[in-house]
């Protein structure tokens, strides 16, 4: 009876054992993108998020990095008729018209074509603004990255908080399976030194 009992205590303890040590083993990332994200922050649209079971041990966080479209000061400042321009969309545009006054350089004014503003950076450089007030980005790659309990989901979406509310990496999920709106107008990602997702920041945007 002993035996028994001290053979069932054994197996009790392999199987409790063999459950506390399972993992989920994910591909490793590659060299060159741990590199290309490592220690820097971006601007980007959360596209979805993918899981296997409710712990989301093995999440996978599906990321669209975008920069802002920025242009040499001396390219914007000798824009004229019948020059094209490449902005948004990646897709050439006419200027119809140019007008330049004390805060920039305006194309497309009262023509077939969408108005552009082009506002000068401190930097020197310009970026193109639509009529509502939109900034025009480019995508510039779409990446998954791993994505775990550790990550802070920092809300700053309301206009009157004077800080960020820290979120569970739960509660992001939870908003993008809601459709909240995670894209380049509001939302930065941060990824630490060795190149792991530590923050997603959700800025306020009047067009959340």
């Amino acid at each position: 009876m002993k035996r028994g009992f001290a053979l069932f205590c054994i197996l009790l303890f392999v199987c409790v054992t063999m459950t506390a040590s399972a993992q989920t083993i994910q591909p490793q990332t590659s060299p060159l993108i741990l590199q290309l994200l490592a220690g820097k922050s971006f601007t980007a649209r959360l596209n979805g998020c993918t899981f296997s079971d409710e712990n989301m041990s093995d999440a996978m966080l599906e990321i669209t990095i975008y920069e802002r479209d920025e242009f040499a000061a001396e390219d914007i400042q000798k824009l004229q008729v019948d020059d094209e321009i490449v902005y948004g969309n990646l897709s050439k545009t006419p200027v119809a018209s140019v007008l330049t006054d004390e805060f920039g350089v305006t194309i497309n004014v009262d023509t077939p074509y969408t108005a552009v503003y082009f506002y000068e950076l401190e930097n020197g450089s310009y970026i193109a603004i639509d009529e509502d007030e939109h900034a025009h980005w480019h995508e510039l790659f779409t990446l998954s990255v791993p994505a775990d309990s550790s990550v802070i989901y920092r809300d700053w979406s309301d206009p009157e908080a004077d800080v960020p509310t820290d979120r569970t990496f739960a509660e992001l999920v939870e908003d993008i399976a809601n459709d909240v709106l995670f894209y380049e107008e509001n939302t930065t990602v941060t990824f630490d030194d060795a190149g792991k997702l530590i923050i997603v920041l959700r800025n306020y945007s009047p067009w959340n």
